[in-house]
């Protein structure tokens, strides 16, 4: 029991020492020399320092830093991230049937051949053929997946294209 005793109060020393101590009611630092508020202020430099080695030797040389009005862009170039793609899509024209498409952008499983849905970026009732469409597809996007349902007498059949994305994308559909 005596053992016991010595560790709890080893422990219980080793705790309070380790946290920095008792419930100490003077707020102040113990060595208040210690505190030192640096204020620095400074204007950015208009140019900067860069080192190059020129035949072996090196000089430092001030080099102006870039600013928007050094900026210099095409004048064709709009800054726009994204693409307007004109869609065409036919398909047989057939009695008692349904049909439902989906474009996407992204496959869920390749392999598999399931869609995202989650990027789609139309998906709804086509009623005749041909149908046409004008899509906004973000630029760094490659690929436009379309996906036909035909919907006849409680059966269905899956038809899915894909296609490069471009300004003019053609999905011929045959069931």
């Amino acid at each position: 029991m005596k053992i016991f005793k010595t560790l709890l109060a080893l422990m219980a020393y080793f705790v309070v020492t380790g946290c920095g101590g008792g419930s100490g009611s003077n707020p102040e630092p113990a060595n208040p020399q210690s505190e030192s508020v640096i204020a620095v202020t400074s204007k950015p430099s208009e140019s900067i320092s860069e080192t190059n080695e020129i035949g072996g030797e090196a000089s430092n040389e001030l080099v102006p830093r870039p600013t928007i009005a050094t900026v210099q862009v095409d004048y064709g170039f709009d800054f726009s991230n994204q693409n307007s793609v004109q869609i065409t899509l036919n398909r047989a024209e057939q009695e008692d049937s349904r049909f439902h498409l989906n474009l996407c952008l992204r496959w869920l499983n390749a392999i598999e051949q399931s869609l995202d849905y989650d990027s789609c970026l139309w998906r709804g009732s086509w009623e005749s053929s041909p149908q046409n469409l004008e899509l906004i597809i973000p630029a760094h996007q490659y690929l436009l997946i379309a996906e036909l349902w035909q919907i006849h007498s409680g059966t269905y059949s899956v038809v899915t294209l894909q296609a490069q994305v471009q300004p003019q994308i053609h999905f011929d559909f045959r069931m």
